[in-house]
């Protein structure tokens, strides 16, 4: 991505490069995800981002009984490539500067708990159109074993 590092930066970029600019990001963003994630067909994401998952659920977890009501992460864009993958937002494009996934937790009114994610500013759909909702299963409590 050293060509969109050049055009940042205002240097000009010679005109048989920047027409095969479009190729080059997806192929870039192809390999970025292989690196980070695995190949398609046998992702490695819990090497990569299992341990920030599993800060992510058990803030949701603890929400109700935390006094905080947002937690805020900062991480670079190989680290935010998995997490959107992880979640299914991913929109296979070159994360933008300043691109962002949001988590939002929700309750309804008998209590079942919802998340929505936000990637880059832009609502998941589900397969319909409609904002997609994932519903959160709650935990089962373990009975201990008596015998």
């Amino acid at each position: 991505m050293c060509l969109i590092f050049l055009q940042t930066h205002g240097i000009e970029i010679p005109n048989n490069l920047e027409e095969l600019l479009p190729e080059i990001e997806t192929c870039a963003t192809l390999i970025a995800t292989i690196q980070l994630c695995g190949p398609p067909e046998k992702r490695h994401l819990n090497l990569s981002v299992g341990p920030v998952l599993q800060v992510i659920q058990e803030n949701i977890d603890q929400a109700e009984k935390s006094s905080y009501k947002l937690f805020f992460y900062a991480s670079h864009d190989s680290m935010l490539l998995p997490l959107a993958v992880s979640l299914g937002v991913f929109d296979d494009k070159w994360i933008p500067f300043a691109g962002d996934l949001r988590i939002e937790c929700y309750r309804d009114t008998i209590g079942d708990k919802y998340i929505r994610t936000l990637y880059c500013g832009k609502e998941s759909l589900d397969w319909t159109g409609k904002p997609m909702m994932i519903y959160v299963k709650p935990k089962k409590r373990m009975k201990k074993d008596t015998n």
